[in-house]
C-alpha cells in the first residue's frame, strides 16, 4: 500500500473520529494508531488504490456503515 494513499484514508478517518470529542479517553498515540489502523482496514476492504475515485465519500459510508451495525 502507497503510503500517500494511507495518508489520504488517514486523513479522511481523522475527519470522521475528531480527537476532541468521543475519543477523549485515548490518548494522542492510541488515537493516531487507531486511525491508522482504520485506514488500512478500509483500504483493504474497500480495495481502494491510488486510482480510487471519491475516497471521502467512500471512507463516510464505510463508516457509516459500521457505526450502523454497532
Amino acid at each position: 500500500m502507497s503510503e500517500f494513499l494511507l495518508a489520504e484514508v488517514a486523513l479522511e478517518v481523522a475527519d470522521y473520529y475528531p480527537d476532541d470529542d468521543k475519543f477523549t479517553d485515548m490518548t494522542r498515540a492510541e488515537w493516531r494508531f487507531f486511525i491508522v489502523q482504520k485506514a488500512m482496514q478500509i483500504c483493504k476492504g474497500m480495495n481502494i488504490t491510488l486510482e480510487t475515485d471519491d475516497i471521502d465519500e467512500i471512507v463516510a459510508a464505510y463508516l457509516t456503515q459500521e457505526e450502523a451495525l454497532s
